[in-house]
């Protein structure tokens, strides 16, 4: 079964991660600043005119971001103008389009240029083995998709595309839901899937866990609400504690998990399912409703 690609970056994000650098002056200035040794290789005699210009433009961008350009010199045309005018200042500026053969190996000699390589498929083995090790750590997938990019730095290694990031996240993700679902339907007590589905049925039941900040006063209604949570909590903490340890949760990770209660809809059919182990569907809301409680009662001590 294909894993369901999440969604991590908004369109606008995606577009400034990824489009064509759009520098200012001082920038521009910054960005083509090279040395005599990197001049040498981008304009080497055996490149045309227009080859050297493309080169010497992706080499700047290069140094801006690791993100394979997909640009003509059309496009950067404010940017041509400014090399023209630095570098080549008895040429004028072209504009014609590159062959595409020609663009890629100019992209490999400006990724050579600047010692980074092209993202490849060792490249996302390794990507997701550190992914693996990151999820224990935090499961929200905007923090692993900074931590791909740093990984990727790192080792200097070109970012990849957006749909290739989003699948090698979504699958880690899949992986650890599959991880930890597995251990509650092995090692959940037959009283603790009772206790959370009498939670999950009790109408506001789990939200009043998971949004519980302590009594407000001294009044009659406040305490009788305390007593009821306590009561609740108190029988399962023990259990919960020890599963937690078992499933191996960062503190984090549970606080992380523990927020979907208030951005899940749990059905009926899903809780009562949570008796029949182990359907991810209700081992999922289980262990959301296992993270809450425990944030809860952590919440409540240290008032």
């Amino acid at each position: 079964m294909k894993t369901r690609r999440i969604t991590i970056l908004t369109s606008d994000e995606i577009k400034a991660l990824y489009s064509q650098p759009i520098l200012s002056k001082a920038r521009r200035a910054d960005v083509f600043s090279f040395e005599a040794r990197t001049l040498e290789q981008v304009t080497a005699k055996a490149l045309d005119f227009k080859s050297q210009l493309y080169l010497i433009l992706l080499v700047g961008y290069y140094r801006t971001k690791w993100v394979v350009p997909d640009v003509t010199l059309r496009q950067a045309k404010e940017d041509v103008q400014y090399l023209c005018s630095r570098y080549f200042p008895h040429r004028k500026p072209v504009y014609t389009r590159i062959p595409s053969s020609t663009c890629a190996r100019l992209h490999n000699k400006a990724m050579a240029i600047v010692n980074v390589q092209r993202f490849e498929s060792k490249h996302q083995k390794r990507l997701v083995n550190k992914l693996k090790d990151v999820v224990t750590i935090s499961a929200d997938p905007r923090y692993l998709f900074d931590e791909s990019l740093a990984f990727l730095t790192q080792i200097r290694v070109t970012l990849p595309g957006y749909t290739q990031l989003q699948d090698s996240i979504s699958s880690v993700l899949a992986s650890e839901q599959k991880r930890l679902t597995n251990t509650l339907a092995s090692y959940m007590k037959p009283a603790t899937v009772q206790a959370l589905t009498g939670l999950l049925n009790e109408d506001g039941g789990l939200n009043q866990l998971a949004e519980h900040n302590g009594a407000k006063d001294f009044g009659q209604t406040q305490i009788e609400r305390e007593l009821k949570i306590h009561s609740t909590i108190q029988p399962l903490y023990d259990d919960l504690k020890a599963l937690l340890k078992r499933l191996n949760v960062s503190l984090g990770n549970m606080e992380y998990y523990a927020s979907m209660v208030r951005h899940q809809s749990l059905s009926s059919t899903t809780c009562q399912s949570l008796q029949k182990l182990p359907p991810p569907t209700s081992m999922k809301a289980g262990f959301y409703s296992i993270c809450s409680i425990i944030t809860a009662v952590k919440s409540s001590l240290s008032r």
